[in-house]
């Protein structure tokens, strides 16, 4: 066995395509796409948003099952030591003023971020053509092939 064959036996253990081997796709056509024009500073908005609606949701969900939790806790066991009832008071109470929080947060940002969408979903692109020949139905236009040749 030469040490070629060994080479690409290893290659292909490890999962490292061989030399003549092709990877064949599938395309498949979208019938229609929405573009959607975005300046730089609604950019930024979307990324600042979409950061703080995350990390409030995250946090909600973080601090009120540990709120539920302790409450639970609270109620279903007797602690006979008055330090460690109010430090698991605390605790818990100190949980659910965070989950509260966030979860509040949270929900009045997502509503800013639906909208921030919903503006930009809802901007209206100009006619097509020129002035007096504005094309309406970009669907009835003739389907054309390009000129052959390359040149202008």
């Amino acid at each position: 066995m030469s040490s070629r064959t060994l080479a690409r036996f290893a290659l292909g253990i490890v999962g490292l395509p061989m030399a003549n081997d092709h990877i064949t796709a599938k395309r498949h056509r979208l019938e229609h796409v929405d573009v959607y024009e975005v300046s730089g500073d609604e950019l930024d908005r979307i990324e600042r948003e979409a950061v703080t609606v995350g990390t409030d949701l995250q946090f909600a969900l973080f601090w009120i099952p540990i709120a539920v939790t302790l409450t639970t806790a609270l109620a279903l066991t007797s602690i006979q030591n008055a330090k460690v009832y109010n430090g698991f008071f605390t605790v818990t109470v100190v949980s659910y003023g965070f989950g509260v929080y966030f979860g509040v947060r949270w929900w009045r940002c997502r509503d800013v971020f639906k909208r921030l969408l919903a503006k930009i979903r809802d901007r209206q692109v100009g006619p097509v053509g020129e002035q007096g020949k504005e094309v309406q139905d970009l669907t009835a236009l003739p389907s054309v092939e390009p000129p052959k040749g390359g040149g202008a």
